[in-house]
């Protein structure tokens, strides 16, 4: 999966690797061909945990991180 970066985002500080895990992604790098923007690459490397999908409203009441 490709997310877009923000300008001025630290390296590795968006996307932790204990967020991603149950969503079965782990993190590949962060390309940045400019300043002003960036790229994070994440890698689908297991199954979706089975707590996902959650219902309408557990997200924003408990994110997964």
């Amino acid at each position: 999966m490709v997310v877009s970066e923000p300008p001025d985002t630290p390296t590795g500080g968006r996307w932790p690797a204990a967020g991603l895990t149950p969503l079965g992604l782990s993190p590949v790098g962060i390309m940045r061909p400019t300043e002003r923007f960036g790229y994070q690459l994440l890698r689908k490397t297991d199954r979706l945990d089975d707590r996902f999908p959650r219902r309408v409203g557990v997200p924003v009441k408990r994110p997964a991180f």
